[in-house]
């Protein structure tokens, strides 16, 4: 069966990062956040999500995704990553093949 990882990266947008979590946690196999938040949103995230499996590391805020993309597609272990910012959310036709 294939296998597909939620990646999402996050600088001080944590409403929208848990919205998806809720939203794709019982349809995808592992959530993997990259997060560039200032300490004290991330502490709000961390505990927001304390009871979902999710892999959330601290990055440096490099002000564009691209140098952080290939670390964060290095910490799945997935053969497919959708990959969501926090302020996309999954279509409802997707929502609706869980």
């Amino acid at each position: 069966m294939q296998s597909v990882s939620l990646l999402m990266f996050n600088r001080n947008e944590n409403e929208g990062i848990i919205r998806n979590v809720k939203l794709l946690h019982s349809t995808v196999d592992e959530i993997v956040i990259i997060d560039s938040s200032d300490p004290e949103k991330y502490k709000q995230l961390k505990n927001s999500l304390k009871s979902f499996d999710v892999k959330l590391y601290r990055a440096l805020p490099l002000g564009h995704l691209e140098p952080l993309l290939h670390y964060g597609i290095s910490k799945t272990s997935s053969e497919y990553i959708l990959k969501l910012d926090s302020d996309e959310e999954p279509s409802k036709e997707l929502l609706k093949k869980k």
